[in-house]
């Protein structure tokens, strides 16, 4: 009996210790301004949506949150005061992690473990450098100053922009198997060299592949396939009337093929489409066509919009919106945006204006 009590007591301590040895974290946390019974939520952004996470209330000035995280991963803490919302946004992960809310946003106060320090540092970083800039972009449009001083200002309103865009690239660079490098990089990937936009993408863990990753990932491999000098991506979507057309058979018994990402409710574009119609009409009978892929996703609208501004060209949809399969496969993620297509080669992309005209001029001669 005393040997089976000293086994069961043995079981009990081992399970207490490896709960003991459980990973966990603990957020603890002041809020500027708070009384004790204020709110302190945690959420996180989905788009443009705040998605809900948990809540707790402010106790003898203080805040708990506690629990277990297998994956780091961003979370944002707010709490609105008598003063008005505080924030912040920290990397939850276990560990004993510390918060300060503050009502002002251009400084972040956390720290406890390694990725909360480095997320601390590059933040207040970036943000002393933003407002710095700031200044001189207001002093360089200042009316009272010399066009002398104005123009100081404004070289060193663009030498910090240039530093801010260098800190950033050197934080990913060495904090790829961090979430806050994943996180800065979906600010500046497609504002790098696209090679090592996709090497850092490369170097994103297993467990910090986030659906932003994977876009990211999605995009820059788009960006690779489809580059001036490589072949012509194909794909098959409808026309205004119904029928299927692959940019393969557009471009078939053209020598050039300008495909015009677009849609109707895109100011830009509309603005864009005389000087469109003005190359078209010039063009066509040498051999170009215009196949307009339209990023609507209201039929009605797009084939309102094709009567009434008067594109006699090509057009399908496949009436997604910003998820369009087409756009994805180009990398497109900006309209009005042109590929230029000959011989089944990409020759150019992104050209508008007069840039375009000046293309269009070398491929099919001018008049």
């Amino acid at each position: 009996m005393k040997r089976m009590f000293l086994v069961l007591w043995a079981c009990a301590a081992s399970f207490a210790a490896a709960m003991a040895q459980t990973p966990s974290y603990r957020v603890t946390g002041t809020v500027e301004g708070a009384a004790d019974g204020d709110t302190v939520k945690m959420a996180y952004y989905k788009g443009w949506a705040v998605v809900p996470v948990a809540d707790t209330v402010v106790k003898d000035g203080k805040f708990t949150f506690a629990g277990r995280q297998d994956t780091a991963v961003f979370r944002s803490l707010s709490c609105e005061t008598a003063a008005g919302t505080s924030t912040t946004t920290f990397i939850l992960e276990n560990g004993d992690i510390t918060v300060r809310l503050k009502s002002d946003p251009n400084t972040i106060e956390i720290g406890g473990t390694p990725a909360n320090d480095d997320w601390r540092e590059y933040y207040n970083e970036i943000s002393r450098l933003s407002s710095m800039s700031l200044d001189f972009f207001r002093a360089s449009r200042d009316t009272t100053l010399s066009e002398a001083e104005r123009k100081a200002n404004k070289a060193e309103e663009a030498r910090l922009d240039q530093a801010m865009a260098d800190y950033r690239l050197a934080f990913c660079r060495s904090h790829m198997d961090q979430p806050s490098g994943a996180r800065v990089l979906q600010d500046i990937f497609d504002k790098i060299d696209p090679a090592e936009a996709e090497a850092l993408v490369d170097k994103v863990p297993a467990m910090l592949q986030t659906k932003e990753v994977k876009d990211m990932k999605q995009y820059l491999t788009a960006v690779r396939l489809t580059k001036a000098g490589g072949d012509m991506v194909d794909f098959v979507m409808d026309t205004p009337e119904g029928d299927k057309l692959s940019v393969s058979g557009a471009a078939k018994g053209c020598k050039v093929l300008l495909i015009d990402f677009w849609a109707s409710w895109c100011g830009p574009c509309r603005a864009e489409m005389p000087l469109v119609k003005s190359l078209y009409e010039r063009y066509h009978a040498k051999g170009l066509e215009i196949l307009g892929v339209s990023l609507d996703n209201d039929a009605k609208a797009w084939k309102n919009a094709i009567k009434q501004i008067g594109l006699p060209w090509l057009h399908v949809s496949d009436l997604k919106g910003w998820q369009s399969e087409g756009a994805a496969l180009y990398g497109v993620r900006a309209i009005p945006a042109t590929v230029l297509v000959a011989d089944g080669k990409i020759v150019a992309r992104g050209l508008r204006g007069e840039e375009l005209a000046a293309k269009l001029a070398e491929l099919l001669g001018g008049e």
